[in-house]
């Protein structure tokens, strides 16, 4: 059977990643976490950014490292995860995310490396922007509190859940009303909530309406 790509978009803590891997895994596609490279941007940024550096040269550096193999940045990633997994670092991509040479560099670098299907890519905008043409397109929720709990989990440092929940506020406020490719459910996504559901019950669901689709075929 032939592969097809699946995009994945949700709010944070929707169980977007958890959720993707294991679908991958389970379909033996490849699994890409969009996420990860505003955050790898941020800590470039932090690193990086002095007055003595422009923006567009800021710019231009990282899309240097992003034109290395795209597999082996995608490898750098994933290998990068629990370093870019900070508070502080999510907050900084979430703030940094809505810049429109940003996003046209990772939309650039994301359209090329999923010209091969077989992917499963999970994030905010993948299902109206960065994949349009997918053939399965998932909107992902859950509760504010199942998603601060999960949040919060992931977080390489603990905070308070009030803080958590109040920064997952903010952030979606961010997503939904920044002017470019904001968090939206398409019309042709299917949504599920995940508040309720292990990783393993949401795939399997996810799996199921992927064989419908393919009966339609």
């Amino acid at each position: 059977m032939s592969k097809i790509n699946i995009a994945i978009d949700g709010p944070g803590g929707s169980g977007k990643t958890t959720i993707g891997r294991l679908l991958a895994e389970k379909l033996n596609y490849q699994f890409f976490d969009s996420g990860l490279l505003y955050r790898h941007f941020a800590f470039f940024y932090l690193q990086n950014n002095s007055p003595a550096i422009e923006k567009e040269k800021l710019f231009q550096l990282w899309k240097e490292w992003l034109r290395r193999d795209k597999r082996k940045v995608v490898s750098d990633l994933e290998k990068e995860r629990y370093q870019l997994s900070s508070s502080a670092i999510s907050d900084l991509a979430s703030q940094l995310s809505p810049q429109p040479e940003l996003r046209k560099i990772i939309l650039e670098f994301q359209r090329e490396l999923f010209r091969e299907k077989g992917w499963v890519v999970v994030g905010r905008d993948i299902t109206s922007e960065v994949l349009p043409d997918a053939k399965l397109k998932i909107f992902l929720t859950a509760s504010l509190e199942e998603r601060a709990k999960r949040r919060n989990n992931q977080y390489k440092e603990k905070l308070n859940s009030e803080e958590v929940k109040k920064e997952l506020q903010e952030r979606d406020k961010r997503d939904r009303k920044r002017k470019i490719s904001p968090l939206t459910k398409t019309a042709d996504s299917w949504e599920l909530d995940t508040t309720h559901l292990s990783p393993a019950e949401s795939v399997e669901k996810i799996i199921q309406q992927k064989k419908k689709i393919s009966l339609k075929k």
